[in-house]
């Protein structure tokens, strides 16, 4: 198998429709957690998912939610071993630093992260 071969198919599993979901998942997941918290159902999550164009069973939805928790608790007892505090995580409703500053299509009064501001 060659380098560029190689390459290749590691770029089809990033770009698999699997992987989009678990991301969307992981980007949502304070929400998640807050609805859980409130009492709603996976079954009633999935549906809101649905209904907003994610295509995802109810039990790829558990796997997904189980998996980013157990990754949660690795992180924050590795953090503890090292005699670190756990990382404060994203609540419900908080904007998502990645794109904090990021210049959207509709947005043009912020700059990008790569332009600072200038001027004033």
């Amino acid at each position: 198998m060659s380098k560029e071969s190689m390459r290749q198919r590691l770029l089809e599993l990033a770009s698999s429709s699997d992987r989009q979901k678990f991301a969307q998942i992981q980007e949502l997941y304070p929400e998640i957690e807050a609805a859980l918290e409130a009492g709603a159902s996976r079954s009633q999550i999935t549906a809101a998912l649905r209904a907003e164009g994610l295509d995802i069973s109810d039990q790829l939805f558990t796997n997904y939610v189980n998996k980013i928790r157990h990754r949660i608790e690795a992180d924050d007892l590795t953090r503890r071993k090292a005699g670190l505090p756990p990382l404060r995580r994203r609540q419900a409703g908080e904007p998502d630093p990645v794109f904090e500053g990021a210049v959207f299509e509709d947005d043009d009064e912020t700059p990008s992260p790569a332009q600072p501001k200038t001027g004033t």
